[in-house]
């Protein structure tokens, strides 16, 4: 038997060393059943508390370490380390600078001091840091790395990137690196010029996957749509065994609806991971399954094997199948996924219906018809066209219809309006309203205005038109009423059964109080009282369109919307499906077909499941004769 294998502390040393920590904290805790005032024991048992995730013991260890000997520059390093991941970052970086002064150098001491003076943005103090340190030294990279990270931070970008390419002239491949030249395209003001950027670091890294990744979200999230497309085929060419590239231009495909291409997409990354969640519920937006398809087979053994699925990937593939059952009529069935999908999505993000309705009783209360009529002044009906309702309520469909127009540009779905009146405070702008005598526009709401048409797209349209399909905006409407009297809004409405279950089936995450049906009863409610409102304040500005009667009279109704909005009619409106503009909502797949009456009356086939919804929304279900194209 050798020394170390005798001696306690020396074995709790070797196992400290060798990573073992459950040995380590045995052997520690021995030592100090011997000598309880074992300084060194004490501390390095601290180390190894902290180490396996407890903070707060390593800490009331390390501390008592100290007391009995405060020279120890080891238990110093330890005390800012715990320190640190207990969220303390100035106690941690005395701690690590009393380390220091113990002993110098002290490599050790410098990537945690680091993290935490970036932490607290004493980011002078990381250069000075930095600058003492060789290239030769232990952390020289680490130190190199958060450099860049603090030249970032503080918009210094140039030299974030000479830092960055310093490390790359040492090592092409190292990731952290490339990491911050991304960021530092991320960091350019103008998306041009991020583009730019992107494009030489792909040009110079032309393999290098988290970059091309990067260059593709990012022109994804800019509407670079076609750019995107061919980064994420960039991707798969360079990692054609590993899903991501293939899944995320299928995703890309089916937004620009190249609806063939995306399944051959998604298909593939099925062919690599035959359960991949994401790819299950992206494919059941867009597929139409027939009862003889080979991948029902596959359904089947994911249906039997579902318990056995993390949590989250229950979630995409209950409601996958929720869409595949549907349409192959086995309605039952499909209803029991979704009902097992969203228990699962309502214990992770809870619902937000309380919210909904307390804005609107803010809204109807703040601030009386009368006053918000004061403030109107009808304008010319010339400027952007809001289209506004219920998701899943033919916003997106009215939209195409519109957007097909040569004098209109669609803007897809803007938050401008919305993210305006949060900034400025629903409560001020309704006590400017009910305060005003109408000789003068709200100074919250000339924000607003000014604030929408300062930033909205710059419309390709000849008009100057742009056609903005934020279904939330039906909570900013007297904002946008007042402050743009050249605005026309256009309100959709839809059979309330019909909205309620494609809510159900849609899988809105954005929505939580999509996933239960007596909370979406609860925000139809909502919505309509609030409609109710606004057209009391606006008398005869709202444009209403009935979804069951532009689909059952295309003819007629589209005709009758472009002149409510001020356009004259033009062919290509009756043919929204052959738009080429991008889709990205749940409506991806049926934009794509012509107007057709295929979903009116969808919520037959679930009826004996929708209790909970007709008791909320019993008086807001139409009689036989509102279904007649009755219009506001």
């Amino acid at each position: 038997m050798t020394d170390a294998d005798g001696d306690p502390f020396d074995r709790a040393a070797t196992a400290h060393a060798e990573g073992r920590l459950d040995d380590a904290e045995r052997g520690y805790e021995a030592c100090l059943d011997d000598d309880p005032g074992d300084a060194v024991a004490m501390a390095l048992l601290g180390a190894v508390r902290t180490a396996q995730g407890r903070p707060r013991d390593g800490c009331e260890l390390l501390d008592r370490s100290l007391k009995l000997d405060p020279e120890n520059e080891i238990a110093w390093l330890h005390l800012g380390i715990a320190r640190q991941q207990l969220g303390e970052h100035t106690s941690a970086i005395e701690a690590l600078e009393r380390a220091r002064v113990l002993q110098t150098p002290f490599p050790e001491t410098v990537p945690p001091l680091l993290a935490s003076l970036a932490a607290v943005r004493r980011f002078e103090e990381i250069f000075a840091l930095t600058d003492d340190i060789r290239r030769e030294d232990f952390a020289w990279r680490v130190s190199r790395l958060a450099r860049a990270d603090a030249l970032l931070e503080m918009g210094r970008l140039d030299e974030a990137e000479e830092a960055s390419r310093e490390l790359l002239e040492i090592d092409p491949n190292d990731a952290d690196a490339a990491s911050r030249l991304i960021a530092r395209c991320l960091a350019e003001p103008h998306p041009d010029q991020s583009l730019d950027r992107f494009q030489r670091l792909a040009e110079a890294r032309p393999n290098d996957l988290r970059v091309l990744s990067a260059f593709a979200e990012f022109a994804g999230r800019i509407g670079r749509l076609d750019d995107a497309e061919r980064l994420w085929s960039r991707v798969a060419e360079v990692d054609p065994e590993t899903p991501t590239g293939h899944y995320e231009k299928g995703r890309v495909l089916a937004v620009l609806g190249r609806v063939e291409e995306a399944v051959a997409c998604f298909e593939r990354v099925l062919e690599l991971r035959p359960g991949h969640s994401d790819t299950w519920l992206a494919l059941s937006f867009i597929k139409t399954f027939r009862s003889d398809d080979p991948r029902l087979a596959d359904v089947d053994a994911i249906e039997t094997n579902l318990a056995r699925r993390p949590e989250n990937e229950r979630c995409n593939l209950h409601f996958a199948i929720a869409r595949i059952r549907d349409g192959l009529g086995e309605h039952d069935r499909a209803f029991e996924h979704l009902l097992e999908a969203s228990k699962l999505h309502h214990r992770a993000v809870p619902s937000d219906i309380d919210s909904h309705e307390g804005v609107t009783r803010t809204i109807v209360a703040g601030a009386s018809s009368e006053a918000w009529q004061r403030l109107h002044r009808r304008g010319s009906d010339a400027g952007p066209i809001l289209v506004v309702g219920m998701p899943r309520s033919g916003t997106t469909l009215t939209e195409q219809i519109l957007s097909r127009h040569p004098d209109v540009h669609g803007a897809g779905e803007l938050a401008v309006a919305a993210n305006a009146v949060n900034e400025i405070g629903l409560a001020r702008i309704l006590d400017e309203v009910a305060r005003c005598d109408g000789s003068a526009m709200p100074p919250s709401i000339r924000t607003v205005a000014d604030r929408y048409l300062s930033t909205i797209p710059r419309p390709i349209a000849p008009a100057g038109r742009i056609c903005d399909k934020q279904p939330q905006n039906y909570q900013a409407l007297g904002p946008i009423a007042v402050g743009i009297p050249d605005a026309t809004i256009v309100h959709c409405v839809r059979d309330p059964r019909d909205v309620a279950v494609s809510c159900f089936q849609a899988y809105f995450g954005e929505q939580p109080w999509s996933f239960d049906l007596r909370d979406i009863g609860r925000c139809l409610r909502t919505h309509e009282e609030l409609m109710r409102h606004w057209h009391a304040c606006f008398p005869g500005r709202i444009v209403t369109v009935r979804y069951e009667d532009l689909v059952t009279s295309p003819e007629i109704e589209i005709p009758r919307l472009l002149d409510r909005v001020g356009l004259e009619f033009d062919e290509r409106c009756l043919h929204p499906e052959e738009s080429d503009r991008a889709v990205n909502t749940a409506s991806i797949a049926q934009v794509r077909r012509p107007i057709n009456r295929g979903s009116i009356g969808r919520w037959r086939r679930y009826e004996r499941h929708l209790g909970p919804l007709f008791e909320e929304i019993r008086d807001l279900i139409p009689d036989q004769s509102d279904q007649s194209s009755s219009r506001t």
